[in-house]
């Protein structure tokens, strides 16, 4: 068992090796490390969740001295935030929201995960697929920052990333 507190600072050292490289001129993109802060949330009849901060809408929460197990900790750098959200709902107890969309692309993953991190901050949390063109449509803001992260975090696989129909 470890503190939520020092899983929320493993996770955040994690997010901080994230990178992404300009393809032409090799230089690391830093544009997108705003993006990539962790904080504790409560999310409403759930509890203490670890979330993207720039989807909050208010202040974190004070994560205190919850207790978590080691087994929550689950990270892959490709997907950070997916692999957050799935640790989280695992430690959690909740559905599994991410295995709906374990067979998508990295760059679907992530916009995916962070529909769903959004979906449980509003407590919409019973959809398991939230749409993201429901995201853009209802918070123009806020998928605008979704879309600045995904733009930066995939900036050296454009190439690989499927168009939009």
């Amino acid at each position: 068992m470890i503190q939520l507190s020092a899983l929320q600072r493993h996770y955040q050292r994690l997010l901080n090796k994230c990178v992404a490289r300009d393809d032409a001129t090799g230089r690391l993109l830093s544009r997108h490390r705003d993006l990539l802060r962790v904080v504790p949330a409560d999310i409403s009849g759930i509890g203490i969740m670890l979330v993207p901060t720039f989807l909050l809408p208010t202040s974190p929460a004070d994560c205190g001295e919850r207790l978590v197990p080691r087994s929550a900790i689950r990270f892959t750098s490709e997907t950070p935030w997916s692999s957050i959200l799935t640790s989280e709902v695992h430690r959690l107890g909740l559905r599994d929201y991410t295995a709906a969309y374990s067979h998508l692309s990295p760059y679907q993953r992530e916009a995916q995960a962070l529909v769903v991190f959004s979906a449980l901050l509003t407590n919409h949390p019973h959809s398991p697929e939230p749409d993201i063109n429901d995201l853009q449509r209802t918070n123009p803001e806020h998928h605008q920052l979704v879309d600045e992260y995904l733009f930066f975090a995939f900036y050296d696989q454009w190439c690989d990333i499927p168009k939009p129909v």
